[in-house]
């Protein structure tokens, strides 16, 4: 995520359900957003970034806008599946 969210974008929230990754915060302009939505694609962990929103401050005085972003954990099913299934049984002759 480090290397995803640049300077001028704060995250309030975080949260995963499943695959998906919810972000909510604050950014000081839509150049700023943009970049994080480019460094989202390049990165091999995050696929499918989607942007649902984003909104000038509701503060009068802010300067930062809210926006609500979506991403996906690539390759979540597999390592789901792998740390869920039933270990291997062990045959023995005894």
């Amino acid at each position: 995520m480090a290397r995803v969210v640049p300077n001028g974008v704060y995250l309030t929230q975080l949260e995963k359900k499943g695959s998906t990754l919810f972000l909510i915060g604050k950014s000081e302009s839509n150049n700023r957003l943009s970049n994080m939505l480019r460094e989202a694609r390049r990165s091999e962990l995050l696929t499918e970034p989607y942007l649902e929103f984003i909104e000038a401050g509701r503060e009068r005085a802010s300067l930062l806008s809210d926006f609500k972003m979506h991403l996906k954990i690539s390759g979540y099913e597999a390592l789901e599946q792998a740390t869920t299934a039933p270990p291997a049984s062990i045959q023995g002759g005894r």
